[in-house]
């Protein structure tokens, strides 16, 4: 069965696929040339047509797109897999925490105490990409 790091890690390297396929071996920057003439009209770092303006997109829509490119892609995906690595689960006797969210020392036992896992930044990845935590457990 696959676990919630795992269904996590497998949706942001299959997004991440998508963009560098996207990119089409370039940097993956797109932009819009000339917004005054060609308001929709998307192109790829090397000047190649990526979206066309003729009936769509609109002036926003095409702003958008270009903002969203695949190396802004890249960019954030690379950014929620060091996220994930961070909050990584880990078990113990009592179950599973996350390593990196630290709750103290417990009054109880002395001992380091972690929150348990899924953490707050899990739940919001998993949460950004789609993936209901309710339905994964550790």
């Amino acid at each position: 069965m696959t676990t919630l790091h795992e269904r996590i890690r497998a949706e942001l390297d299959r997004r991440t696929a998508v963009a560098n396929a996207a990119s089409h071996g370039g940097t993956g920057e797109w932009s819009r040339p000339d917004p005054d003439h060609s308001y929709g009209r998307i192109e790829d770092e090397n000047g190649h047509l990526v979206v066309y303006d003729e009936g769509s997109p609109t002036e926003s829509e095409a702003e958008h797109i270009a903002l969203h490119d695949p190396a802004d892609a890249l960019r954030r995906y690379a950014g929620e897999l060091e996220v994930l690595e961070r909050h990584a689960p880990g078990p113990d006797d009592t179950g599973w925490y996350c390593r990196w969210c630290y709750a103290g020392i417990s009054q109880e036992t002395g001992a380091d105490e972690f929150l348990p896992y899924p953490c707050d930044e899990v739940r919001s990845l998993a949460s950004r990409l789609g993936i209901m935590v309710e339905e994964w457990r550790p």
